[in-house]
């Protein structure tokens, strides 16, 4: 399964946008090298910032 993360990075002193990121994260059996469900302890842990 994958996992996209969006980041906002601004500027403290007025809240300027300076950068704006998505990354993309692949859970992969490292015996298989093959894709795997993401586990369901992340999912738990992540719960309240999974928009579907």
């Amino acid at each position: 399964s994958t996992a996209t993360r969006h980041y906002s990075i601004q500027r403290q002193s007025d809240g300027m946008q300076l950068a704006l990121v998505h990354s993309l994260g692949v859970w992969v059996d490292l015996r298989t090298g093959k894709p795997i469900r993401i586990p369901e302890s992340l999912l738990t842990d992540f719960a309240d910032n999974i928009v579907l």
